[in-house]
C-alpha cells in the first residue's frame, strides 16, 4: 500500500512540474505570437525560473520537501511570484519597460546572493560546493573544449574580453545564479534522476535533452535571423549540452555546479561564437554537440538504471 501511494504522490509531482514549466512557456510564447509582448529576450529570462518553480510546487504539494530545503525553496516562489506579477502588469501595459526591467532583475539580485550563501551554510545537499575539487575537473576541461572550439571558428583569434568575461565570472554568478540555476535544479537535479530511474543512463539524459529542447521552442521563431540550418544546429546541441551537464551532475551531485556551467556557456557561445547569419554559427554548434554526445560511450553512462 505505501509504495501504491509512493507512485502516486511521484505521479503528482511530476503532472506538476510538467504543468507549471511547460504552462508558462506556452502562455510566454502566447504573448509573442498574438502581439501582446514581444520582448522574448526578457521573457526568456523570467522564464528560467519555471522549472525550479515546478519542482518547489511539486514538493510542496505532495509534502515531501525536506526541512533544510524549505527556506530556499520559499526563496525561489517569491522571486518567481514578482517577475510573474512584473510580466503581467507589463503585459497589460499597466507599468512601463524600465519598471518591468527593474521588477525582474532586482529580487534575482538580491534573491540570487541570499540563496547562494544559504544553501552554502544550511544545506549541505544543496550546498554549491559539493564535491567541487571533482567538478573543478570537469568544469576546466568543459571550459577549455568550449573556447578551443571557438577559437578554431574565430580564425583570426578572439577578443581578451573572453577570458576577462570568464574571470569575473566567479564573482557574477552568485548575483544571477538563480536564473540558470532554475533550470537546472528542475531538468538535472529533480527530471533527470526520474527519468534515468525508468529508462536508463543514456536514454533518460537523452529525454531530458528533448524536452528541455522542446522546453524552449516558443523563444526560437520570433528571431527573424534564425532559418532552418540554426533551428537544425539548435535541436542538436540542446540534448548534447543535457548529456555533458547530466554526466557532470552524475559525478558530483552538485546542481550549482551544473548551473554554473549553463551560467559559462551563455557567456562563452552567446558572446563569442559567429553571429547567427554566419555559417560557422551552426557548424560550431553541431562540432561541440559530437563531442559532448561521445561522453554516452563512457563508463559513466552504461545503460543501467540510476
Amino acid at each position: 500500500m505505501e509504495r501504491v501511494k509512493n507512485k502516486k504522490s511521484d505521479l503528482i509531482e511530476i503532472l506538476i512540474f510538467f504543468s507549471v514549466s511547460y504552462g508558462m512557456s506556452l502562455f510566454c510564447g502566447s504573448l509573442i505570437y498574438l502581439g501582446i509582448y514581444e520582448n522574448s529576450e526578457k521573457m526568456s529570462t523570467f522564464m528560467m525560473l519555471t522549472p525550479a518553480t515546478g519542482v518547489v510546487l511539486a514538493k510542496m504539494c505532495s509534502r515531501s520537501e525536506k526541512k533544510e530545503i524549505s527556506r530556499l525553496h520559499k526563496m525561489i516562489i517569491l522571486v518567481f511570484g514578482i517577475t510573474l506579477l512584473g510580466l503581467v502588469l507589463r503585459a497589460t501595459g499597466v507599468i512601463s519597460e524600465q519598471l518591468f526591467n527593474t521588477s525582474l532583475h532586482i529580487p534575482v539580485f538580491v534573491i540570487s546572493i541570499i540563496a547562494f550563501v544559504y544553501s552554502w551554510v544550511f544545506c549541505p545537499e544543496l550546498s554549491p560546493f559539493k564535491n567541487i575539487k571533482v567538478g573543478v575537473k570537469y568544469l576546466l576541461i568543459y571550459v577549455a573544449i568550449n573556447i578551443t572550439v571557438i577559437l578554431i571558428m574565430n580564425l583570426k583569434g578572439v577578443d581578451y574580453r573572453l577570458f576577462v568575461g570568464l574571470c569575473l565570472s566567479f564573482a557574477y554568478f552568485p548575483t544571477q545564479c538563480l536564473l540558470t540555476f532554475g533550470e537546472e535544479y528542475g531538468w538535472r537535479g529533480y527530471l533527470q534522476p526520474l527519468l534515468q530511474e525508468k529508462f536508463g543512463k543514456r536514454w533518460g539524459v537523452i529525454l531530458v535533452g528533448i524536452l528541455w529542447q522542446i522546453w524552449h521552442v516558443p523563444f526560437y521563431f520570433p528571431d527573424k535571423f534564425w532559418d532552418g540550418r540554426i533551428l537544425f544546429a539548435r535541436f542538436i546541441y540542446l540534448p548534447a549540452l543535457s548529456v555533458v551537464l547530466g554526466y557532470v551532475y552524475m559525478k558530483t551531485e552538485n546542481v550549482w555546479l551544473v548551473a554554473y556551467m549553463h551560467f559559462i556557456t551563455n557567456l562563452i557561445l552567446g558572446g563569442f561564437l559567429p553571429v547567427y547569419t554566419d555559417i560557422r554559427y551552426p557548424v560550431a554548434l553541431l562540432l561541440i554537440s559530437c563531442i559532448w554526445f561521445l561522453l554516452l560511450f563512457t563508463k559513466e553512462y552504461k545503460n543501467t538504471k540510476q
